[in-house]
């Protein structure tokens, strides 16, 4: 719901016809069934709506709920109360039905501008979007609009179509037309305008939208659809783990009122870069940049590439949105040059909403096909006047369906290098216990290529698998992970496995141990990190028997202390948690880069300290964090493993919490290392924002 000025107007009911009226019957069509079953009115919509809620008279115009099915099960639900959508029924990965949109579930709330003002699905005229001032010039007359949002005229003014009862007309058993007449001076725009909105449901799963419009005077139309969606299924938290899509390689910038001033310019090393499908927490809270900061978010428009020398092509994908938590994926088609990218930014559960859920903020995403904001004042854009005798058109398709794209959720993961091919395995819950493993040329798309090590009598452990290394003794593959809190290590003469011990043992049964990561030095010689437990999770070291696979505990001793005010914040109050260990050798220093916080925190981060031998003494850098959710943009990032790829750069893939609402299951994401000289003898270690991957297996 983007901010709206209220006005205190009558509303525009009429209290006394506000019973049913007894003669209409909602016209729902279910193609399912063998005869196309018409349903009474008093029927409850797959949605759990009730038809007879939405029965009113408003200014002398009935309103109704309109139903259409297809024969996937698929059910769109309307009103002709500004020709919205009300709820979409789209069948998740598990073949349960989500309700992927916000809305009310009666007509009182959408009519009552003063305390629900909304434009929730709606179908948005005459003019989508802002008007610099509310000024538009047709032939050297400037005509001034209605200032409803921060100067700007929004959304057509105060009273624009959203708030309009449409004509309903079902046309058959998949298609819903609305149409309206909006009399010249309608919210100051010249000219009687004939408008209609034609709803398709197709077999596919799509829902197909065809607006057209004509006027008696030259005016301005820009027409589209303002559907909150949330494919998670779960309106009450927000949305921001959904990952968003945009075939676009500009935007246009927004001043602190939201309005265009004029420039496109280019999204790459931005965060307006989503040419891949990119999880909105990445970016959304970031404050450092000017447009998230200014919005709270996303509120802006996207130049697409599939519009070309002036016409777009509505069979390429526009942009795309996918939910990890349900699988729902929706694909976007339009032949419009634009569109607006809205973040839920103003919802702040203040109200209930349909069936008493409360949207918080970011509990959706709308993506609204249109001309871009304020063409009518920007003439080096594409335009949006209409004259007399043209007809206005604009088309667009929501295609929902189950992504083939999986978001990888392997916590604690690590990646190694064989060839040309790099392999990821991590904490996952599969059953049986043990650890899956991935591949891929491209540390982009992965795909499965098998099982590393399954619980059983060829291996230790009975209980909580976690934290697996991969590394190479010689011609052999070594796997060393945590079961029943213990440190062991298996064996296979192939990277993919399977990995079993000769002796099935722990490598330390004196003591509790885990995490553990070998490092081999130059010279040969090898050492085990691992956590131990004394009043927290502290990192130590021994050296280490790769052949043995034993540790001299002579050798043994703790690496790092709790020092840093970033290591225990208040976040998720815990005793001192110091896991994840990794170290690299990089010019002659020694590297170790550790996790610390409760994983359950938020403020879950990795840092790092230097050493000149792989013992220590381990010196920790000033402001020695480098992945944190201030960093990388995502909560509880930490915990993971550094690797080289084919050129020789250094990556580092760790884990994030799930969403902003949930830890588990945790998400793999990998991103580069960079190395600055320092004046100090060692060089300090930074990451960049936008180059995190998120790797999807395919």
């Amino acid at each position: 719901m983007k901010r709206i000025a209220t006005f205190c107007a009558p509303l525009l009911l009429s209290l006394a016809t506000a019973a049913q009226t007894s003669t209409y019957r909602n016209p729902v069509i279910d193609k399912s069934a063998p005869d196309h079953t018409v349903l009474r009115a008093n029927d409850l919509t797959l949605s759990g709506l009730n038809p007879s809620h939405f029965e009113l008279n408003i200014e002398d115009k009935h309103t109704h709920l309109y139903t259409l099915r297809n024969s996937k099960g698929m059910e769109v639900c309307f009103t002709n109360f500004g020709a919205r959508i009300v709820s979409i029924m789209v069948p998740d990965r598990n073949g349960k039905m989500q309700d992927v949109v916000l809305g009310y579930d009666n007509i009182a709330q959408y009519a009552d501008r003063e305390h629900f003002g909304s434009d929730f699905g709606a179908a948005i005229g005459r003019y989508a979007n802002r008007i610099n001032q509310g000024r538009i010039t047709i032939d050297g007359k400037t005509i001034q609009l209605p200032q409803n949002n921060y100067g700007h005229c929004l959304h057509g003014g105060p009273t624009g179509w959203q708030y309009k009862v449409y004509d309903g007309h079902q046309l058959n058993d998949s298609t819903l037309q609305m149409s309206l007449f909006s009399p010249d001076g309608d919210n100051g725009f010249p000219g009687n305008v004939n408008a209609t909105v034609t709803y398709t449901l197709t077999s596919d799963n799509s829902i197909d939208i065809r607006y057209e419009a004509t006027s008696s005077k030259k005016t301005f139309i820009n027409m589209t659809n303002h559907s909150y969606f949330n494919l998670n299924g779960d309106p009450s938290h927000d949305c921001e783990n959904l990952m968003l899509y945009i075939n676009a390689d500009r935007y246009t910038p927004a001043d602190t009122t939201y309005m265009t001033t004029g420039e496109e310019l280019g999204v790459a090393g931005t965060p307006m870069d989503f040419r891949c499908l990119t999880p909105l927490i990445r970016n959304i809270n970031n404050k450092h940049f000017d447009m998230t900061r200014n919005a709270g978010g996303f509120d802006h428009n996207w130049c697409l590439n599939t519009w070309r020398k002036g016409k777009g092509n509505d069979k390429l994908i526009a942009a795309a949105l996918y939910s990890p938590t349900t699988g729902i994926r929706m694909d976007v088609y339009t032949d419009e040059p634009g569109i607006q990218v809205y973040t839920g930014n103003f919802l702040d559960a203040s109200f209930t909403a349909k069936h008493g859920y409360r949207y918080p903020r970011h509990s959706a995403v709308c993506l609204e096909t249109q001309h871009y904001p304020d063409s009518p004042n920007k003439p080096q854009w594409p335009s949006t006047l209409l004259e007399p005798g043209k007809k206005y058109t604009s088309h667009c398709r929501y295609h929902f369906s189950i992504g083939k794209e999986e978001q990888i959720a392997y916590a604690d993961p690590t990646i190694v290098r064989a060839g040309d091919k790099y392999y990821l395995t991590g904490t996952s819950n599969n059953t049986p216990q043990g650890f899956t493993v991935l591949e891929s040329n491209d540390l982009k798309n992965w795909t499965p290529a098998g099982r590393l090590l399954t619980e059983g009598k060829q291996v230790y452990g009975d209980k909580g698998f976690w934290a697996p290394q991969l590394y190479t003794n010689g011609k052999t593959w070594q796997l060393a992970y945590t079961a029943n809190e213990q440190v062991a290590v298996a064996e296979a003469s192939s990277l993919i496995g399977p990995y079993t011990q000769k002796s099935v043992k722990p490598v330390d049964a004196s003591a509790k141990n885990i995490d553990p990561f070998v490092f081999t030095d130059d010279d040969g010689k090898s050492y085990l990190y691992h956590v131990r437990f004394d009043n927290g999770n502290y990192i130590w070291v021994a050296a280490y028997d790769k052949s043995t696979g034993s540790i001299d505990s002579n050798t043994l001793k703790r690496c790092l202390d709790n020092t840093e005010a970033w290591e225990n914040t208040s976040d998720y109050p815990s005793v001192p948690v110091m896991e994840g260990p990794t170290v690299i050798k990089h010019k002659g220093k020694y590297y170790l880069l550790y996790s610390a916080n409760h994983f359950m925190s938020r403020d879950y981060a990795v840092g790092y300290a230097v050493a000149d031998s792989p013992l220590g003494p381990w010196k920790k850098p000033v402001n020695n964090r480098i992945i944190h959710r201030s960093t990388v943009g995502e909560n509880g990032s930490g915990h993971g493993d550094v690797f080289y790829d084919k050129n020789d750069n250094a990556f580092y893939v760790y884990h994030v919490h799930n969403s902003s609402n949930a830890v588990s299951p945790r998400l793999t994401r990998i991103i580069p290392l960079h190395f600055t000289p320092t004046n100090d003898g060692y060089d300090r270690i930074t990451v960049k924002m936008n180059e995190v991957i998120v790797p999807i297996k395919q």
